[in-house]
């Protein structure tokens, strides 16, 4: 019977201490892990560039998440290093399955970065194509547009809920059990 009665109470205890585990160290854990591996999951940057004569074109075509500004940045270098700022570029946005249905199709400006930037902010879960098209390199209109795309899907925002409803009742038994041992012991220090 005494034997019954340690192992059922040693069975008890182990799952009280795993409590205490979680409970002192579960959101940190759970938070950097869900963190990560969300991170993981995000498509990388799409790079795309070209040289024609001269001049190097490099667009950087970041990740697109719901209702949040993504900032697409076009920087064109003439000879190896220096930043060609006379260029006329324009940038269209579209949906994939509406390519001629621009949802935006203007001229963008030189930044302060010397490249030329256009931010834009999804409001729904979709592919879009996104297009910077230089019209013009220096003095002269080219014949044909230089364009550079690239396809980007909308993710969705993954947020970390580090609050009360992650924890299992076991994490608060646990607490409770921790915070008991902390008091006997200090108990018998003093």
């Amino acid at each position: 019977m005494k034997q019954s009665i340690f192992i059922a109470s040693t069975i008890l205890l182990s799952f009280f201490l795993n409590g205490c585990m979680m409970f002192m160290h579960g959101r940190m854990l759970h938070g950097n892990s869900h963190n990560e591996h969300s991170e993981s999951q995000m498509p990388p940057t799409i790079t795309k560039d070209v040289t024609i004569g001269d001049y190097h074109l490099i667009a950087e075509f970041p990740h697109l998440m719901k209702e949040m500004e993504t900032t697409f940045s076009l920087r064109i270098y003439k000879s190896k290093d220096s930043l060609w700022t006379n260029a006329r570029v324009r940038i269209r946005i579209s949906k994939e399955n509406e390519k001629e249905k621009f949802l935006v199709d203007e001229r963008v400006r030189l930044s302060t970065d010397n490249e030329y930037a256009f931010s834009f902010s999804p409001n729904n879960e979709s592919k879009y194509v996104i297009e910077f098209l230089v019209e013009q390199l220096d003095e002269s209109l080219l014949k044909q547009p230089i364009s550079l795309s690239a396809t980007q899907e909308v993710m969705q925002m993954q947020m970390n809920h580090g609050g009360d409803s992650e924890n299992s009742p076991w994490m608060y038994v646990g607490g409770a059990v921790m915070l008991a041992m902390m008091i006997v012991m200090v108990g018998r220090i003093f």
